[in-house]
């Protein structure tokens, strides 16, 4: 059986969902495509960019602290809605005490700065901590008109960008 991700009502065209092995090639996996996707989308370059990261830290903190499904696998998950590149990483962990926070971003620290950089590159995170944890982080962008049959939505000029 194949699980779906719990957000099934929004568009399938403009919605990718993929399952990774567990390891810690897995934000390096993703990463990879979903920039393949929005490039294919003819998404502005710099959503690109910041979604990148964002997406990345996401995937390495659910890798590092979280646990994997019974596939041994992560749940990554990417979408264009309405003015926002949404971006969400589903695994099967737990959190302590029910929240996540981002910690303080200070240039010396070696480690602990992942939230903290998704906070500032996203308009918006949420945690839900219901059947696993699942971080999702938005990115808005302003929106153009849509090109005839692709699904893509790009702010300003397309970018340059090639994979």
């Amino acid at each position: 059986m194949t699980r779906r991700p719990r957000w099934i009502h929004l568009d399938e065209a403009r919605r990718s969902t993929v399952r990774l092995p567990w390891t810690w090639d897995a934000p390096s996996d993703a990463r990879g495509r979903m920039v393949d996707d929005l490039v294919r989308r003819d998404v502005h370059e710099g959503l690109v960019d910041d979604a990148e990261v964002v997406l990345a830290e996401l995937v390495a903190n659910a890798v590092e602290h979280g646990a994997p499904d019974a596939h041994n696998e992560v749940e990554v998950s990417w979408f264009l809605h309405e003015d926002r590149l949404i971006l969400s990483v589903h695994d099967c962990g737990h959190v302590a005490d029910g929240q996540l926070r981002a910690g303080e971003f200070t240039d010396d620290a070696l480690r602990g700065r992942g939230l903290a950089i998704v906070e500032r590159l996203s308009d918006r995170w949420t945690v839900d901590t219901h059947d696993g944890v699942r971080v999702t982080a938005e990115l808005r962008f302003a929106p153009s008109p849509m090109v005839e049959g692709s699904g893509a939505t790009t702010s300003g000029a397309a970018g340059s960008r090639s994979r």
